[in-house]
């Protein structure tokens, strides 16, 4: 399988091709970016490229080439963008959805958990936010304190970027009679490098204090990040209810509202690693 991946040299995107450098099935990986990596895995090469620019011929050969595209691209990764810098993630994704051909059977396009974000403060129940849930973009973060106590933002524009994300993809595969199957990954929260749940931190850069818990269970571990991955892009869609099919990408965290049966369900695989078992293991509570 050639596969390209936008956005290729990011942290998923460095994550995912080191992962597919062992797959037999994968026969080569194009990394789509503006920035070039400081390695290349095996079985890739990097073509820097500009995603926002929809007549640029450096990504729109390549993947015009591909059998499969992960698109993880994104202008801004700040879930407190405005919606300036969020529609800069609209184009791209637009850009990318209008130049797959027929060469390209799989898609597998990054949404968030933002796009549920505003379920956070109606603290759900574990197991609650299915892949079926209703978006609700709209994450709230600690913004400042006054002498009347905390104060929040609510984060809605990045979220809604991924919405459009999802949608697309979903218009995509059921416009293609049967040519294209989609998964979108409503993907969680997951660092760079080692990604150890210890770094998730608290107010001074993910949210107030009492919000810790919402992003500890919505951690994704690298294990089950190119677990999903690569399920995603293997799976078999006769399986699936729809040629489009949304799921979240959480880690088997203890006591999350994240839902993630649909993911052995639907892709085969089963989500392995808990942040609280990680944390317990490192003496942190």
């Amino acid at each position: 399988m050639r596969i390209a991946i936008t956005g290729g040299t990011g942290n998923l995107g460095m994550k995912l091709a080191t992962a597919l450098s062992d797959c037999d099935w994968c026969e080569a990986v194009t990394l789509l970016d503006q920035r070039p990596a400081e390695s290349r895995p095996p079985k890739s090469r990097f073509v820097q490229c500009d995603l926002e620019d929809a007549t640029d011929r450096r990504w729109i050969e390549p993947l015009a080439e591909a059998e499969a595209v992960v698109d993880l691209a994104v202008a801004n990764l700040n879930p407190l963008c405005g919606w300036d810098e969020a529609a800069r993630n609209v184009t791209m994704t637009t850009n990318i959805a209008a130049r797959l051909t027929p060469a390209t059977r799989r898609l597998v396009m990054a949404s968030s958990i933002h796009a549920l974000g505003g379920y956070m403060t109606r603290n759900p129940v574990p197991g609650a936010l299915t892949p079926e849930t209703p978006p609700l973009p709209g994450t709230q973060f600690h913004s400042h304190r006054t002498l009347l106590g905390p104060r929040f933002r609510i984060a809605t524009a990045y979220g809604a970027s991924k919405v459009t994300a999802e949608q697309s993809a979903r218009a995509l595969a059921h416009a293609s009679d049967g040519r294209l199957s989609a998964v979108t990954l409503r993907i969680g929260l997951i660092a760079r490098g080692d990604n150890h749940p210890m770094r998730i931190h608290l107010a001074k850069w993910r949210g107030a204090e009492r919000h810790r818990d919402w992003y500890r269970k919505a951690w994704l571990s690298n294990r089950d990040f190119t677990g999903i991955a690569l399920a995603a892009l293997t799976a078999d869609a006769g399986r699936w209810p729809s040629p489009a099919i949304t799921i979240n990408a959480i880690s088997a965290n203890a006591q999350s509202p994240w839902n993630i049966e649909a993911t052995e369900r639907l892709l085969g695989y089963r989500p392995i690693d808990d942040a609280f078992e990680e944390l317990r293991r490192a003496g942190v509570s």
